[in-house]
């Protein structure tokens, strides 16, 4: 549990490093960024109320309000599954943008003639 916060840390504050710096990489760190946090926080939240056991989820113990805050900040903002999503589409849109016709890939011309 300690990796993944340390982890998500570090992701995030990578994440505030390209904003600050206006990075070209800050859409695809972003995206990245708040997988990655977003999974940390929910698995850490699960397991602090696995650790405290019976009274982890009672509302003698606030553990229960970082749980629900983690659910609803991923139903808010998006789940770990769409902005990975979200990221594979832009490295795709860029890698298709970069490169060559496929026309010329398979050793053809790249003009296209009609058949009348």
């Amino acid at each position: 549990m300690l990796l993944e916060v340390e982890s998500a840390k570090s992701a995030a504050y990578y994440g505030l490093w390209c904003a600050a710096e206006q990075n070209d990489e800050l859409p695809s760190v972003a995206s990245l960024a708040k997988a990655y946090c977003s999974e940390a926080y929910f698995h850490a939240t699960a397991e602090n109320i696995q650790i405290h056991g019976g009274i982890g989820f009672t509302w003698e113990h606030p553990a229960h309000l970082y749980f629900k805050r983690a659910k609803s900040s991923e139903l808010l903002f998006g789940d770990p599954t769409y902005h990975r999503e979200l990221l594979l589409s832009a490295s795709a849109s860029e890698l298709i943008s970069r490169s060559a016709p496929a026309s010329a890939v398979m050793g053809r011309p790249a003009t296209c003639h009609r058949r009348s």
